[in-house]
């Protein structure tokens, strides 16, 4: 009777959804969203997200999907223009789902809303066809020996060693 599995609230490694999909089949929904845009900001399907297991399709199934019905959704470098395909950026998301404001915090609002736009804090990729790979929140940035290297991708590449236990 199980029809869907529902995942989200942060980054799911592609191990994970592997693991997933293989016990459950074409059952698996991975969503995006935060508290100031609840579970509206993007989607992968349930048919996409099996094709890509099916493909061995490693970048698609670990993205979260594509922008739900409403939401606009873009990528910004540091330097405040747009990234471009497969460029890392921030994620800001505008629609309706997106929240007015913090209760009695305007400084915070004002940090977050800019222009129109929510400003997550987390940082993505997007391919040419507009779905989305959450890689870290800005905060989790390592920078080292001049590089700027996401503790996400570092954990992937670890999770990959059977050594190595989550």
């Amino acid at each position: 009777g199980l029809r869907t599995v529902l995942t989200g609230a942060g980054p799911i490694y592609a191990a994970d959804i592997r693991k997933a999909l293989a016990a459950f089949g074409p059952r698996l929904w991975n969503g995006y969203g935060q508290g100031e845009s609840p579970c509206t900001i993007a989607a992968m399907p349930k048919d996409l997200l099996w094709r890509a297991f099916e493909e061995g399709d490693e970048a698609r199934l670990a993205s979260v999907g594509i922008a739900r019905t409403g939401i606009r959704l873009r990528l910004l470098r540091e330097d405040g223009a747009e990234a471009g395909p497969g460029e890392t950026g921030e994620v800001a998301v505008r629609g309706e789902t997106v929240m007015a404001g913090y209760l009695g915090r305007p400084e915070a609002t004002a940090e977050a809303l800019r222009g129109g736009w929510l400003m997550t804090g987390d940082l993505g990729r997007m391919d040419g066809r507009g779905f989305l790979t959450l890689l870290d929140r800005r905060k989790d940035l390592i920078k080292t020996g001049g590089l700027a290297v996401q503790a996400r991708e570092v954990e992937e590449v670890l999770l990959l060693d059977p050594a190595v236990a989550e």
